[in-house]
């Protein structure tokens, strides 16, 4: 199962970009000559050692109270031991890979802010996607786009940052940071639309000077054909 995780993705150098000697290995987890498994009130904590922020964000949220109360949820109930795959913002919705249903009820007040912060993360998302699709789509223009690239990049951090920040469940600090994303993005894909009209005008005026000098030419070759005749 851990040989199907993220962390031995990483491990095993098959993530371009990734830091082998970052990713977790047995040891990290379990220790070594007294190795255990991690027992209910230090999984948190193990899971902290490396991912320090998240913790700390995870540490204010109704979850952790829960937990220190009856011993649920822990990192693993969300996100496994072993296999555990990179989190999406899918894990917020009522889909296949949606967690929060496995304990919350329908219509419950947790299911509902889940949606709420599914909302917030996959509406920053798609909107990063499409400045992203856009720009691609304006490499040709041969305008200066490095600017544009750097304001998408600081809209994906935005992204990131609010990963660790949903585990506090908090709407307004989410909500915050997707905003910043969008306002980022909303800029890009106006630059964007500029550039693509006038990439627009650029090509009706190339056609009208092509269809007037063709017209020229071909008046040209009349009043040539009139001289000859």
């Amino acid at each position: 199962e851990y040989m199907e995780s993220h962390h031995a993705r990483v491990l095993y150098g098959k993530i371009p970009g990734k830091n082998p000697m970052l990713a977790p290995n047995c040891a990290d987890c379990h220790g070594i000559h007294g190795a255990t498994p991690p027992g209910v009130d230090e999984v948190v904590n193990v899971c902290g050692n490396c991912h320090s922020i998240t913790q700390g964000f995870f540490k204010e949220s109704p979850h952790f109270a829960a937990m220190k109360r009856v011993g649920v949820p822990k990192c693993i109930n969300c996100h496994g031991n072993h296999k555990i795959e990179f989190p999406d913002v899918e894990m917020f919705s009522e889909g296949e890979k949606g967690v929060c249903k496995s304990c919350h009820e329908e219509k419950s007040i947790q299911l509902e802010r889940a949606r709420q912060i599914y909302t917030l993360l996959i509406n920053a998302e798609n909107q990063i996607r499409e400045a992203e699709k856009g720009l691609k789509e304006a490499e040709t223009s041969g305008k200066y786009l490095e600017d544009l690239q750097l304001k998408l990049r600081e809209a994906k951090d935005k992204l990131i940052e609010a990963g660790p920040v949903s585990h506090s469940l908090n709407i307004a600090k989410i909500k915050l940071l997707t905003e910043e994303a969008m306002d980022i993005t909303k800029k890009i894909n106006n630059s964007v639309k500029e550039i693509k009209m006038e990439l627009s005008m650029r090509k009706n005026t190339w056609m009208v000077i092509a269809g007037l000098t063709l017209f020229t030419a071909l008046l040209i070759g009349v009043k040539l054909y009139m001289i000859e005749k």
